[in-house]
């Protein structure tokens, strides 16, 4: 059974984007609505991934406690699974994850701290299981956010969304809601995860170029925008891979000969299972003119894994990596698409 509820700006929208729309009224602090606000005055850009990855690189609790966490970390001597880091703000990330254990009582002061300077969790997941933020771009200071980062508002209301992880076919549902209520206000969709890889190395970075379904002939095309690999590249210190990627049901990923064909045939530079439920929905809704049809769509993914490789899998990544740490090419893929966000200054530039 799915509830509907008529939202603030005249759309129906399932009953999940209800906090979505309250915390995005309270941001502006004026009570408006999406259809109050002109498509020139709103600029809505969609992150989906992890949203520590996300909120660590825009924390002023932790980007005004760097030196404190630092003091922390040489008294405590934290025994990180992470051994190499690309930046000395990777290593704050994954000690700052202990601090955090560490220092409970200073939870509700950090989300006091985030808000206070824009950024607003949804917690109320209507039994999704996927969590949401919105960060106000106008309220970040640049003192405050990663050093690599250089916040600049691209409009009078300038929203980034971070949605958190998804799974298989429910990407459609919860990218759906969210694409009705923010419409042609929505400039990019960033797509950002880990996957299995027919190409590289594991720690490597897969950019996809198009979408393939496993189970059907079906492709779509992604849009990047001007994502700059070479820099990327730089960023992440380990080589990307631009390419289609292969969207998977589940069974595939055991099933070799399939995955040779895809690699040999179409040049799949690796696999996953939620691209493909992202990329439909965004190219029917640019389809129905629902959302413009320049709005960027990025896939990025961390290779977490070789399917092709009997030697590698993903319980080899278990002991090696630390997502409560932060893995150090996703932070990357973080940093660069964050601050692509704020580079461009127009609308749809």
């Amino acid at each position: 059974v799915v509830f509907f509820f008529q939202a603030e700006d005249g759309i129906r929208d399932p009953l999940w984007s209800r906090g979505l729309g309250d915390v995005y009224k309270r941001q502006l602090k004026q009570g408006a609505s999406c259809e109050s606000v002109s498509d020139d005055e709103m600029t809505v850009d969609i992150v989906q991934g992890s949203r520590r990855a996300f909120i660590n690189i825009l924390s002023p609790f932790i980007h005004s406690r760097r030196n404190e966490i630092a003091k922390w970390t040489e008294d405590a001597k934290p025994n990180l699974i992470t051994k190499k880091f690309n930046c000395e703000s990777d290593k704050l990330y994954a000690n700052a994850h202990y601090y955090q254990l560490n220092h409970t009582e200073l939870s509700d002061q950090k989300l006091k701290e985030e808000e206070e300077n824009g950024i607003v969790r949804i917690d109320e997941t209507e039994m999704t299981g996927v969590s949401i933020s919105l960060v106000d771009v106008n309220k970040l200071k640049a003192d405050l956010v990663d050093p690599m980062l250089k916040p600049k508002p691209a409009s009078k209301y300038h929203v980034i969304i971070n949605i958190g992880y998804t799974f298989g076919v429910q990407s459609s549902d919860i990218i759906r809601s969210i694409m009705n209520v923010f419409s042609r206000k929505i400039r990019s969709i960033n797509i950002i995860g880990k996957a299995g890889g027919l190409e590289g190395a594991t720690g490597d970075v897969l950019l996809a170029t198009r979408i393939h379904n496993d189970e059907a002939f079906e492709v779509v095309n992604n849009n990047l925008g001007n994502l700059d690999v070479k820099q990327l590249e730089k960023e992440a210190g380990r080589p990307v891979h631009v390419g289609p990627m292969l969207t998977v049901a589940g069974t595939v990923i055991q099933n070799p000969v399939m995955l040779n064909y895809y690699k040999k045939l179409y040049h799949c530079v690796g696999l996953e299972m939620e691209a493909l439920h992202f990329a439909r929905e965004i190219k029917r809704y640019k389809e129905l003119g629902l959302v413009k049809e320049e709005a960027v769509s990025r896939f990025a993914y961390y290779t977490s894994d070789l399917p092709l490789d009997p030697n590698s899998n993903l319980s080899h990544e278990e002991g090696q990596v630390s997502f409560d740490e932060g893995i150090p090419t996703l932070n990357a893929i973080y940093r660069r698409f964050v601050q692509l966000l704020f580079e461009q200054l127009s609308q749809f530039s």
